[in-house]
């Protein structure tokens, strides 16, 4: 079986080479539900129930094509401690799927005229930027600033504001020229939140807000808060239910300060489809930027299929999204318990799924 190769930015979709196991799944063949109210499960005993169980998914997940909803489920718990169980409403930090948040605020500044270019030099804005003349909003955005990542660079678990974050990889050395390479970088992210409050006189969250989810009803998703509190939310955990604290929010900031829920993250797929943000034309340059990665997102071929995706990971919760825009084809999990096994349940659900392998032959 040939191998599907891992999207650029953590969309894991590698086919598995090793023998089929016999796990005793059933064939169920349940008619579609094509309209569900919003907080409503439906799925129960799906083949994509069935693997969702086999890996013990702890979280909530979802997956949809065009108006057919195969599964809206939620599993295990939300607090474990309180033996509070997730969800559909429950909301879940959703740590790198805010890039492509950042992202498209950059773009609706372009469609409405408050930039000039992807092409524009961060020097316009930020003229003491060091190499500003030569970094753009393109590369930011694509990952081929050359700009360090900041995380690693970070020394204390505390707040720190926008230019603090910016400062700290400001005057390290381009990792290389811009331009030339494609590098995963938070830093260019958190340096597009900055520009972004600079250009607008808004704070981060206000841009996005007002450019999306105030526009698209998204109630459910907002700057996530470091102490995680309140029924509507989901703690993290390591494997066994260990208690995770990723430390302070801000310093992920537009990197991947958003928490977020099934039905609003499934709105904000539905956009891409509808185009209820930004003109058709735009997903061509956010998708396909350039050959290695689009604004925010990464994209595959498999099979037939052009997949579009991206993936966060960090304190103890894992997030997912896969779309194909042209079929409004989604697929969303949110974990809030870290399992070296998601991977292999994002490779099962997609072999289910999009290539329609009955579950009796996916090598799980």
């Amino acid at each position: 079986m040939n191998a599907i190769k891992t999207l650029v930015f953590g969309v894991t979709c590698i086919f598995l080479t090793a023998c089929n196991l016999e796990l005793g799944f059933s064939n169920v063949d349940l008619p579609v539900q094509t309209e569900t109210p919003e907080f409503i499960e439906y799925g129960e005993g799906s083949e994509a129930d069935q693997i969702l169980q086999h890996y013990n998914f702890n979280g909530t997940a979802m997956f949809k094509k065009g108006n057919e909803i195969v599964i809206k489920k939620a599993y295990g718990f939300a607090d474990k401690e309180a033996n509070r169980e997730n969800t559909v409403e429950t909301r879940f930090r959703i740590f790198s799927l805010t890039k492509a948040f950042t992202a498209m605020a950059i773009v609706k500044l372009e469609q409405q005229g408050v930039i000039n270019s992807f092409n524009d030099p961060v020097s316009d804005y930020l003229p003491d930027y060091p190499r500003g003349d030569e970094i753009t909003l393109h590369h930011l955005l694509a990952h081929r600033s050359g700009i360090p990542d900041h995380l690693p660079l970070l020394t204390e678990n505390k707040y720190l504001s926008p230019k603090e974050l910016v400062a700290i990889t400001k005057d390290k050395p381009l990792e290389f020229d811009p331009g030339t390479q494609t590098k995963y970088s938070n830093g260019g992210y958190v340096l597009l939140g900055y520009l972004l409050e600079t250009i607008t006189g808004l704070s981060y969250i206000d841009n996005v807000s007002n450019n999306i989810l105030t526009p698209l009803n998204m109630i459910n998703t907002e700057s996530g808060p470091t102490i995680i509190s309140g029924e509507q939310y989901a703690l993290g955990y390591e494997p066994g239910f260990v208690p995770q604290f990723p430390g302070d929010m801000s310093l992920v900031y537009s990197a991947g300060v958003l928490s977020s829920n099934l039905e609003d993250m499934a709105k904000w797929a539905q956009s891409y489809s509808d185009h209820s943000l930004v003109p058709a034309a735009y997903n061509d340059i956010m998708f396909f930027a350039t050959p290695e990665a689009g604004y925010g997102w990464g994209v595959e071929d498999i099979g037939a299929h052009q997949i579009i995706g991206h993936k966060g990971q960090l304190g103890g919760f894992t997030s997912f999204i896969l779309m194909i825009p042209e079929t409004e084809t989604v697929m969303i999990l949110l974990s809030n318990k870290r399992d070296e096994n998601f991977d292999k349940l994002v490779q099962a659900l997609i072999m289910n799924q999009l290539l329609d392998m009955p579950i009796e032959d996916i090598p799980l």
